[in-house]
């Protein structure tokens, strides 16, 4: 970072508005500040750390100590510092909380601290004082702490950066070099080789806990090698230990092969003997069960016989049933049709009463005609009549429309009494096609009544349906 102006107004030692420009010293990069004390040597370095992080490059001065004595009312208290980073100029403008006089009327209010952080391109300042104080940390690297035991050196804290701890110093060149990757890579390397490491501490006890179970015979010859390997814990002889632990399952699996050969040998003799004990079984087993079967076979042939009777007479029954059944069937079927003419019969009554009543509608509609047509006539003839007398105009207007009224009602009744006309011709061919059916239904029970004579005689319906076909 190099700084590029600097202006103080009413703050600390400097009453009013103080600029310095540091780039009318030249490029050399190295500058003297010199000056009587209590000159404002140190506030100079105040006013920078105040722009960057809001406090005081020392711990002796606060904040809300900035504020000049020796300036006016209205004389306002700020810095504003331009500096280069990476040949990019920002600029900061900051002020301290203060009491300052009101802009209406008389007496003081609270001036509150505020900040802005200018970028060089053309992204949005930085207007929050904490916004602004992260802003410049993460833009330089370094915090207030680390910034002034490394670029900024207060008064009798020189002796705090050389008596610092190796890892506060190594945390701050971190900073400052970027080289916090490399330690994260060193320590994620370093978490990885403990883990490799407990990997093969386990693999290796695991290793040496499976050969350790290893139980050998004394007769077998690898039995004296694999005890001595035991016995030096297979430290450094694994692979021998494996090789002979190879050797050692071969052997076995010929042993083994031997005891299978013989085991199939011994097992074949046993399915043998096996076989020929159960065949002796079975045998005596049917044995005693037909002397069983013999026994059982005295002693149920009384209700074999009584059995073979109850079957025939339950076939005679039988036939007697279907009998029954037979001729119960055709009593329903009879009873079916009684019913079907019972309602064929009430359909024809109330067919006839509809016709009735509808010869009668008829009658009363041609004598309401006949005495339209004569009252009309009078009408007609009075019309005629009192035409010619004027006095008499305005109620004739009157019958006039009256008489128009009653030939429309006229009119109507004979629409209905037409209508009446044709649903009369279509009930008598309805009560013609019924009379048909009828008919035909009772040619049917006639049929029927030749061939069921048992019937009539135990069906109580049978004489109350020939009255009523005599009716």
């Amino acid at each position: 970072m190099k700084p590029v102006k600097l202006i103080m107004s009413a703050f600390g030692p400097y009453a009013e508005r103080t600029e310095i420009d540091f780039e009318r010293f030249g490029g050399q990069g190295l500058y003297l500040i010199t000056g009587d004390t209590g000159a404002g040597k140190t506030t100079i370095f105040d006013a920078i750390a105040f722009a960057l992080y809001g406090e005081a490059s020392g711990d002796v001065r606060r904040a809300d100590m900035f504020r000049s004595k020796y300036a006016k009312e209205d004389e306002p208290t700020f810095v504003t510092f331009t500096f280069d980073y990476r040949e990019k100029r920002y600029t900061i403008k900051r002020n301290p909380e203060y009491m300052r006089p009101k802009g209406r009327g008389k007496g003081y209010t609270l001036q509150r601290s505020e900040a802005e952080l200018i970028y060089p391109d053309e992204r949005t300042p930085v207007t929050k004082a904490k916004e602004v104080t992260r802003a410049v940390t993460e833009l330089i690297g370094l915090d207030r702490r680390q910034f002034t035991q490394i670029a900024m050196i207060a008064q009798g804290d020189f002796q705090k950066l050389l008596l610092a701890g190796t890892e506060e110093r190594s945390d701050i060149f971190r900073q400052i070099f970027k080289t916090g990757i490399y330690q994260k890579l060193q320590d994620q390397l370093k978490a990885a080789e403990k883990i490799q490491w407990r990997t093969y501490e386990e693999l290796k006890r695991s290793m040496y806990q499976y050969m350790d179970g290893i139980v050998c015979e004394e007769e077998n010859p690898s039995a004296e090698k694999m005890k001595e390997l035991r016995k030096g814990k297979f430290d450094g002889r694994i692979a021998e230990g494996l090789e002979l632990l190879g050797q050692m399952c071969e052997e076995d699996a010929q042993a083994l092969l031997e005891l299978d050969r013989q085991t199939e040998q011994l097992e074949a003799a046993i399915q043998k003997e096996d076989q020929l004990i159960g065949n002796i079984h079975k045998v005596r087993e049917q044995q005693e069960t037909l002397a069983a079967n013999k026994c059982l076979l005295a002693q149920c042939q009384p209700e074999l016989e009584a059995a073979k009777e109850r079957l025939e007479q339950t076939r005679q029954q039988a036939q007697q049933c279907a009998a029954l059944a037979l001729e119960i069937k055709e009593q329903q079927d009879h009873l079916t049709l009684f019913e079907q003419l019972q309602k064929e019969k009430e359909r024809q009554q109330q067919r006839q009463q509809l016709y009735q009543t509808e010869s009668e509608r008829r009658m009363e509609l041609q004598t309401d005609r006949q005495q339209l047509e004569q009252i009309i006539r009078a009408d007609t003839q009075e019309l005629e009549t009192l035409v010619s007398a004027g006095e008499e105009k305005a109620r004739l207007e009157n019958e006039k429309k009256e008489l128009m009224r009653m030939r429309s009602q006229i009119g109507r009744q004979a629409q209905e009494l037409r209508q009446a006309l044709e649903n009369r011709t279509q009930i008598r061919e309805k009560l013609s096609e019924e009379k048909q059916n009828e008919t035909d239904t009772i040619q049917k029970q006639k049929n029927w009544n030749g061939r069921s004579d048992s019937w009539q005689a135990v069906n109580p319906f049978w004489h109350r349906q020939k009255n009523w076909n005599a009716d």
